[in-house]
């Protein structure tokens, strides 16, 4: 019987440095008065703010919103 023993510390660190950062990121775009649309090179949206869905008088459930920051 072979045992594996594999340390995650810094696994679980950089997840967690990561999370803080894109928390920091969802709280900065929906904390500005400017509405914020993000795309990528094809030109999709890939991350939005509550104020430019504002804006442009779009309900809340279109778009890729801020949590998608979090997919990527």
């Amino acid at each position: 019987c072979t045992v594996v023993l594999r340390d995650v510390t810094e696994q679980q660190r950089i997840a967690e440095e990561r999370e803080r950062a894109l928390s920091t990121l969802r709280a900065t775009l929906e904390a500005t008065a400017d509405g914020i649309l993000v795309v990528d090179l094809e030109g999709r949206a890939v991350v939005h703010n509550a104020r430019f869905l504002e804006m442009w008088h779009l309900p809340a459930t279109r778009g890729a919103g801020v949590a998608a920051a979090s997919n990527q």
